[in-house]
This record gives structure tokens, C-alpha cells and sequence, in this order.
């Protein structure tokens, strides 16, 4: 069992819905029916369920594959319908068609597992692809300009205290690479792991889609469009096909 199996139990314990992207999209398409929406990299789907219940057909994906049996369950008990795929974000062009979403959200610092930049670029054709004209992409990923600014080695502690739960986060830098390393502690128990990520600065992003081709990018600091600061809380993309 992989430390992600592990957090799959937990995860909805330690993480909420990331309610701002939610309302940022749902305002965007305010008035729009049959709205096709795909989240790449759902984790256990609680944003994928908030979009189903607004109205929105919804897909998702996940490479875990007990995250996306957590967000068929979590559909099935909430009453609404999300199409749900246990694939990484670099299959999508596999399973759906050209041009099929209105929208496509990769948010959570998900972009940032995509091992360098042109793996980046790849990534964010394959997503223009799936859009169909006019579609939007939202990307959302830790701001690491200040933590290269701030010297931060390491995240706020995630706790939940009823049910004895706390989640650490590490980085450690290593070259052009950050060492992400994770501790949960549940059940009395600890778990350990440990994956590399490539930390994009607001250059880096600028770079990577400067060459995906979209007919507009804005970048924000927080999902309520606030501009970019060496001290936001997040570094967000919204782009157009």
C-alpha cells in the first residue's frame, strides 16, 4: 500500500474544497448550460462534486487509484454524476475526445508533480487540445518565488483534531528540484513519503505558456484574481484557447 493509499483515508479530513476555484469557475460560465468541466488530478473529488451539484457535467481523473474510487463513492452519496478515471493528467488525450471540455481545472500543486518544463508544455498542448474554443484552463500551484524568497523549508502543519490527525510537509531544495517530503501521523502511526516536484517560479510559468499556444493568459495570486505578489498565498493561471 502506497503513502498515497494511506492519505486517501484521510484526506478529506485534512483538505477542504478549495471553495475559490469553485466559485471563480462557476461565475465565469453564470447563465451556461451543458457545461463540460474535466478535473485533472481530483484528489478525492470534493471540488469535481461541488461543480456536479452546480450543474456542470463533470469529469475527473486521478492516479490513485483509491482517490478515484473516493470520488465515485463521494458522487454516488451526494446524488450527482461525475464521470470518473483512475489516469494521470498525461492520459486525458487518450480517454476524450478533441475539443470536448468548456473548462479544465488542475489545481492543489498538482502541475508542479510534471517532471520539468517540457514535460509542462506537453502537458498544457495536450490540455489546449481537449478545450474547445473559447475553453478555459485553470492552474494552481504553491507560490514558489516566495519560498525561494523566504528560504522555506517547511508548510504549516495540517491538523484535524477529533480524529487525531496531523500532516507535515518538507521541502528541501536540490538543484533545479524541490524534495517534497511527507508525515502523516493517524491511528497512532506514522507514514512517510517523499516525491520530487519542480517548483515553478512566475518566470518559469510565464516561459512554459509563452509556448502553449493560448490566445490569452492572465496570472493572479489567488483564486479571486488579486495580482501576483512575492507574498501570495498561491500562484494561479487562467488561460483561453
Amino acid at each position: 500500500m502506497t503513502f498515497y493509499d494511506i492519505l486517501s483515508r484521510y484526506y478529506d479530513d485534512l483538505f477542504g474544497v478549495k471553495q475559490g476555484a469553485v466559485n471563480r469557475v462557476i461565475e465565469a460560465f453564470k447563465g451556461q448550460k451543458d457545461v463540460n468541466l474535466l478535473d485533472a488530478a481530483a484528489g478525492s473529488g470534493s471540488e469535481a462534486a461541488a461543480f456536479a451539484k452546480a450543474g456542470f457535467n463533470v469529469s475527473a481523473l486521478d492516479s490513485n487509484a483509491r482517490m478515484a474510487k473516493n470520488i465515485s463513492r463521494k458522487a454516488e452519496a451526494q446524488g450527482v454524476k461525475i464521470e470518473t478515471v483512475h489516469a494521470g493528467m498525461e492520459e486525458a488525450e487518450e480517454l476524450w475526445p478533441k475539443a470536448v471540455f468548456d473548462v479544465i481545472i488542475c489545481i492543489g500543486n498538482s502541475f508542479v508533480h510534471l517532471p520539468d518544463k517540457s514535460a509542462m508544455i506537453r502537458q498544457l498542448k495536450q490540455f489546449r487540445e481537449l478545450l474547445k474554443p473559447g475553453g478555459r484552463l485553470l492552474i494552481q500551484t504553491v507560490n514558489y518565488d516566495r519560498v525561494y524568497a523566504e528560504n522555506i523549508t517547511e508548510l504549516p502543519e495540517i491538523q484535524h483534531a477529533e480524529k487525531n490527525l496531523r500532516f507535515q510537509r518538507y521541502y528541501q531544495l536540490e538543484g533545479n528540484r524541490i524534495r517534497f517530503q511527507m508525515r502523516l501521523y493517524a491511528c497512532d502511526e506514522v507514514f512517510e513519503a517523499e516525491t520530487l516536484l519542480y517548483p515553478l517560479t512566475e518566470a518559469d510559468l510565464k516561459e512554459v505558456l509563452a509556448s502553449a499556444m493560448f490566445s490569452s493568459i492572465d496570472i493572479f495570486g489567488d483564486f479571486s484574481g488579486q495580482p501576483f505578489q512575492i507574498d501570495s498565498p498561491s500562484l494561479v493561471a487562467e488561460l483561453r484557447k
